[in-house]
């Protein structure tokens, strides 16, 4: 779509016209929209993801729970895991109904703005990624100590009062996992998307899309 975008905007340049014709507005129109419809999926893909790894966390941790309901310890720190993740949970889909709700008003060339339609996806995508990197900040070390206090209560690392190594090196590699995980997951599904964004702003902004 940039392509195709960025040849029709050069020879519309070139024509030194001061108008666009209806058409070519049209399919400006068209071109951007499905550009920003391109972005809104990539996005799409981390929030149903992110949904069934919720999904999962939460059969499992109570599944342990029920398991294992007379062991002192284990119920505590399952719950403790489902404690964590609920206020994010309830976030989640609270952002995640705003964000489905602001895909069903596509922009109208007759009513609202384009440019008006891509500055509020923008705030959108920003707000949700804002949150999930607090999030991340909080549940991941928070997550990965979890992890260790369940190997150790089901006997696979020593207590770490008496050989704390084990325990810290489980530690330190699922803190990588998860950090390596989320960069990647950060680039592709919210950093690339809003630059991607500020750009097809930018230029609407700028005037530099005729028609739109």
């Amino acid at each position: 779509m940039t392509d195709s975008l960025e040849n029709f905007r050069n020879a519309w340049r070139q024509t030194g016209a001061a108008s666009v014709p209806p058409a070519d507005s049209a399919e400006v129109q068209r071109l951007i929209q499905g550009r920003i419809r391109a972005e809104q999926r990539s996005v799409g893909k981390y929030i149903w993801a992110s949904g069934v790894w919720q999904l999962m966390i939460y059969i499992t941790l109570i599944h342990l729970t029920v398991r294992f309901w007379h062991d002192p310890v284990l119920p505590r720190l399952c719950l403790s895991g489902v404690l964590l993740y609920l206020p994010f949970s309830y976030l989640f889909f609270t952002k995640f109904k705003q964000y489905t709700l602001s895909r069903s008003y596509p922009p109208d060339p007759s009513g609202q703005p384009l440019a008006a339609y891509v500055r509020r996806q923008y705030r959108i995508i920003h707000s949700f990624f804002r949150f999930k990197q607090w999030f991340e900040a909080v549940a991941v070390p928070l997550t990965s100590g979890l992890l260790v206090l369940l190997a150790v209560r089901f006997g696979w690392l020593p207590d770490p009062r008496q050989n704390p190594l084990p325990g810290l090196m489980l530690f330190a590699v699922a803190l990588t996992a998860f950090s390596v995980a989320i960069l990647y997951e950060n680039k592709y599904r919210f950093r690339q998307p809003l630059n991607q964004l500020t750009r097809i702003l930018t230029d609407l902004e700028s005037g530099g899309v005729p028609g739109a």
